[in-house]
């Protein structure tokens, strides 16, 4: 089956994933983690781009990135290939580290580009591994609390999006206690996960199965009507009627 193109952003950012080949651990350890970053703040210097959020997890890695003088292809395959030949050569193996090539979707909102900075610092959380971002090291959660950052351009966000640089703290520990119900660009499981915890969401706002919350649903996840009507517990011909009413 041949690759879908990718979406241009008008912007220039991309909300960017890459995960192991087979879903496999490709971090096991602290010290991969480390090498990644290492290689991502590498390959940073080398050739300049604006980083907004990251987060290294076991099996993936996101990105909220915006590409400057080259291309964000070259830059994420360029640090895919690095650390892969790490990888290979210190467990003694050959072949692909990475499930195919990795997966971007354009920011082209302020609203949608502060949603994704929240739900990539809080992929540690929602995986049980920490009850705080800030005590994640292998996200930029913390960096943005630093007069300098290491690798995250935070004036952005300071200046664009939260100018009150006196309540920037707390408004940005505010924005990390909220939620939406976008689905956003992950593994197919934390996805799943994601899709459920919106379904929870838009109910207990809407509190009745009818056209709203059903177009809601859709409008949200993108989910078939099958799967809609399976995680509403209702039947499908209802879920049809609503969303072609």
């Amino acid at each position: 089956m041949p690759r879908g193109k990718r979406i241009v952003s008008s912007t220039g950012i991309y909300h960017i994933m890459a995960r192991g080949n087979n879903k496999e651990w490709i971090f096991h350890q602290e010290h991969d983690k480390g090498k990644l970053y290492n290689i991502i703040k590498e390959v940073k210097d080398q050739y300049p781009f604006t980083i907004f959020a990251y987060c290294i997890m076991n099996s993936h890695f996101h990105l909220l990135a915006k590409e400057e003088s080259v291309s964000l292809h070259q830059i994420i395959k360029l640090i895919n290939q690095r650390y892969a030949a790490y990888y290979n050569k210190n467990r003694h193996k050959i072949g692909h580290v990475f499930q195919d090539r990795y997966r971007s979707e354009p920011v082209e909102d302020d609203v949608y580009f502060l949603g994704l900075i929240r739900y990539i610092h809080m992929n540690p959380v929602e995986a049980g591994i920490t009850q705080d971002p800030y005590q994640y090291k292998w996200c930029s959660y913390k960096e943005y609390f630093y007069e300098t950052p290491l690798m995250v351009d935070s004036d952005y966000v300071k200046t664009n999006i939260c100018p009150d640089r006196s309540q920037f703290r707390k408004n940005f520990i505010n924005l990390h206690r909220g939620d939406d119900e976008n689905l956003y660009l992950d593994t197919e499981e934390s996805q799943e996960r994601r899709k459920q915890k919106i379904v929870e969401s838009v109910m207990k706002n809407f509190g009745v199965v009818n056209q709203a919350s059903v177009r809601k649903l859709k409008e949200s996840t993108g989910m078939t009507h099958r799967e809609i009507a399976k995680q509403l517990g209702v039947s499908l011909n209802q879920v049809q009627k609503l969303l072609n009413t």
